[in-house]
């Protein structure tokens, strides 16, 4: 192996290699590798940068690991998936968008697909009639599909527990959601890690609307969890009432942001923290105070969701989805379906989110003035 290649180059050829040795049937199921000191030789490695390089395909399954007996081509990696096409459907066009949600969530699928060995298809049109030879399985977003495939199917969903489908998505499709309790319940913890007790949360729903299983009412349930148990009582929950409703146009989230905000306001000594149901929350709030002329001083800290460029912050703590992990996942449940790992019914899985903590995470903290304006 030349010496011109970087170290890098070295571990994707040692992987390439490795892939195609199972696709022409060289390394069949359950035949043992060459010894990892043979192939970093090979590739003019070390024994354990071989290793780590061929640690994606171990976790893949494509491989299986044994202690003090080697590295052998698993008897669930069928040869003919190695080379298979993951298809992503999607109605969007604006794939390469760097704010693009579906663009986040193709570069995840492709990273992952490539770690298989498998290659993929995205593709904005939804017709089943035209999926290619050897599709391995369909990962649609947001209503893509229409009609029954013969392959897995895997569908995005804004709950991860079991009920309707939303958007149409077929009944028989395993899912993939975002773990919103699980964000709810860090991003409570995080202010509570810091010292903060009198923690509200504002929803921007009408509480029949904040339904189990739903986003929004998930990241409430999450929230109010970790306070009552660090606490023992119910934290302040500040939504929409009725009455507000007949006022205004609920399918505006800053119109809704900003009837919350002021009762939000109006009732600030009750709380030295809050979480928001998203970043509109955030931004209404801080509108709000501002246009009160309250001091910025007093500000409480602040936990959003979803890091929205329309009401992005640089100093409020995010709590982040993961989209490429979405991809990834998506492409984890395709494989394990197809190669038998999973079997029977629906099969739900929950990307767990990120927090980004930021300036207002620090108990003592307050606003910049070349932020103030």
């Amino acid at each position: 192996m030349t010496q011109e290649l970087s170290a890098a180059q070295r571990r994707q050829a040692l992987v390439e290699y490795v892939r195609e040795g199972i696709r022409s049937g060289l390394y069949a199921p359950g035949v043992s590798l060459p010894g990892l000191r043979e192939l970093g030789a090979q590739f003019d490695l070390s024994r354990d940068t071989a290793q780590n390089a061929l640690r994606p395909l171990i976790e893949a399954g494509i491989l299986t690991a044994t202690a003090r007996t080697g590295v052998f081509v698993s008897d669930q990696s069928p040869p003919e998936l190695a080379g298979g096409i993951f298809v992503l459907l999607t109605r969007s066009r604006e794939l390469s968008s760097t704010e693009s949600h579906i663009g986040e969530i193709q570069r995840g699928f492709e990273r992952r697909v490539s770690e298989r060995g498998g290659v993929s298809l995205v593709s904005t049109d939804p017709d089943p009639d035209h999926l290619p030879p050897g599709t391995v399985g369909v990962f649609e977003f947001v209503e893509a599909l229409r009609g029954d495939v013969s392959v897995p199917v895997v569908a995005f969903s804004y709950r991860a527990t079991d009920g309707d489908w939303p958007y149409g998505h077929p009944e028989t499709a395993d899912r993939v959601a975002f773990d919103e309790i699980g964000g709810g319940r860090d991003a409570a913890n995080h202010l509570l890690e810091r010292g903060f007790r009198r923690i509200g949360f504002l929803s921007r729903h009408l509480p029949h609307l904040r339904r189990p299983g739903s986003w929004a009412g998930s990241r409430e349930e999450g929230w109010r969890t970790a306070v009552r148990e660090a606490t023992g009582v119910d934290g302040i929950c500040i939504h929409l009432v009725e009455e507000d409703a007949e006022q205004m146009d609920p399918t505006l989230p800053r119109v809704m942001a900003d009837v919350v905000a002021q009762r939000a306001i109006e009732r600030r000594h009750e709380f030295d923290a809050f979480v928001g149901v998203d970043d509109w929350s955030i931004s209404a709030f801080l509108r709000a105070w501002a246009e009160a002329g309250l001091p910025e001083d007093q500000l409480p800290a602040m936990v959003g969701f979803e890091d929205l460029p329309e009401a992005r912050s640089p100093y409020v703590t995010s709590v982040q989805p993961p989209w490429d992990g979405v991809g990834e996942m998506a492409a984890d449940l395709i494989w394990q379906r197809a190669v038998g790992q999973i079997d029977g019914g629906v099969v739900s899985r929950a990307v767990p989110m990120n927090i980004a903590a930021r300036l207002s995470s620090r108990p003592d903290w307050r606003l910049p003035a070349a932020l103030q304006a």
